[in-house]
């Protein structure tokens, strides 16, 4: 596994241009705050087309578990991940399955976070 180290304003600062805002305060000193809200509509899971990329960030983090395991579960060839942090081992554990029935998986995890001490048995199950 290839890890790389993120710093952590700047993940901080994709996330929010992802979510567009959402749930971020903006403003200074002499502006009210303002705290942006996004409706996240349902999706429907689908694999993408072979060779192509998927990004996948929500809010709704009942629908990226269920749409990243279904997505790991589709996966015939490959897996590349980035990620910040590992928290849910039931997306480890479907990264080792796909592992298992010989998919290649590689994936970019921060440093300091995959040795933390939550971070590491989950870490620890793709080496």
């Amino acid at each position: 596994m290839m890890r790389a180290r993120l710093p952590r304003m700047i993940a901080a600062l994709v996330l929010a241009f992802a979510a567009g805002g959402a749930g971020y305060t903006l403003g200074n000193g002499n502006v009210a705050a303002q705290t942006a809200n996004v409706a996240i509509p349902a999706q429907t899971i689908t694999a993408p087309p072979k060779d192509s990329v998927r990004v996948v960030y929500s809010l709704d983090k009942k629908q990226n578990d269920a749409e990243l395991i279904a997505l790991i579960d589709a996966a015939e060839d490959h897996i590349y991940f980035a990620i910040y942090t590992f928290t849910l081992p039931n997306i480890a554990d479907a990264l080792v399955a796909a592992k298992k029935r010989g998919v290649t998986v590689k994936g970019i995890v921060d440093s300091e976070q995959s040795r933390n001490s939550y971070g590491a048995p989950i870490t620890e199950k793709l080496l």
